[in-house]
């Protein structure tokens, strides 16, 4: 098998996610706060919020930053389709500009001149690679237009110098990134911070496009894949209360189970093509 990333994780990454099992609160605990502190430290921020993904944490940047329908954003042609994803869950409209070159693929200040009209709100520029863009370039651009600056910055984690020249940036932890915990983001926001935590708050909003992937990691460290035992004690339990109220009930039985699964909400398929 062909690796797109090989993470490097060792002994001290199973120490800690073993001394987190351990402590029995495994949800919300104090280490996530604590990276989120440490991680902002590091890059030069006031303070940071986790997210569960980076697609989630771009996508309460648009919430915090009040964009919506009606609202156009730039974003680069080149990228993953989560940065694209978060302004059509906001609602707004994505408007692709082009890289400046093969051998530069950062999204092009001259093209994303031309396609600003007079609905668009926002930027959102990505360091591709790794590689950061010039962000006295990109702030001037932003504060000239009266426009939202916002970096995706999945790739820009520990850098000698570090994003968060916008009004936010959003990191990636995923498996592939330079930095991972297996999943996870974070977010940097320049005045926004309360902002961003309210909109992190896991209350259902009424929005164009509805996600049920917007609070902080379920575990303090990384979701390791483990393989599932071949028993599951909670579908049999689940098939006990299908067939009685006392069927295989014990006295540690706490009550029976729904008889079906929660519904997991996900977004709305949108499509990408212009209205005629």
């Amino acid at each position: 098998m062909l690796r797109v990333v090989e993470a490097n994780l060792g002994e001290d990454e199973k120490l800690a996610l073993a001394k987190v099992v351990d402590s029995g609160w495994i949800t919300m605990g104090d280490q996530v706060r604590a990276f989120e502190r440490a991680f902002a430290e590091e890059h030069g921020a006031v303070d940071a919020v986790a997210v569960s993904s980076c697609t989630a944490g771009l996508h309460l940047a648009m919430q915090a930053l009040e964009i919506g329908p009606g609202d156009e954003v730039l974003v680069p042609s080149l990228t993953f389709v989560a940065t694209v994803n978060s302004v059509l869950y906001a609602g707004a409209n994505p408007v692709f500009v082009d890289i400046v070159s093969l051998d530069e693929p950062h999204m092009c200040c001259a093209d994303a001149a031309a396609k600003c009209t007079a609905r668009t709100k926002a930027v959102v520029v990505m360091h591709y690679g790794g590689y950061l863009l010039d962000g006295d370039l990109w702030h001037h651009f932003a504060r000239t237009r009266g426009l939202h600056l916002i970096e995706d910055a999945a790739h820009a984690a520990g850098l000698d110098r570090p994003a968060g020249f916008g009004h936010a940036a959003v990191f990636s932890f995923f498996g592939n990134k330079n930095m991972t915990t297996g999943e996870g983001g974070m977010v940097f926001a320049r005045d926004l911070e309360r902002k961003t935590r309210e909109a992190n708050r896991p209350v259902q909003k009424a929005i164009a496009y509805p996600v049920s992937r917007r609070f902080r990691p379920v575990f303090d460290i990384a979701t390791l894949l483990l393989p599932y035992p071949a028993r599951d004690p909670s579908r049999e339990r689940r098939s006990a209360a299908r067939r009685g109220p006392d069927a295989g009930r014990r006295d540690t039985d706490v009550g029976p189970l729904p008889a079906d699964p929660p519904v997991l909400l996900v977004p709305k398929p949108v499509s990408l093509r212009a209205s005629p």
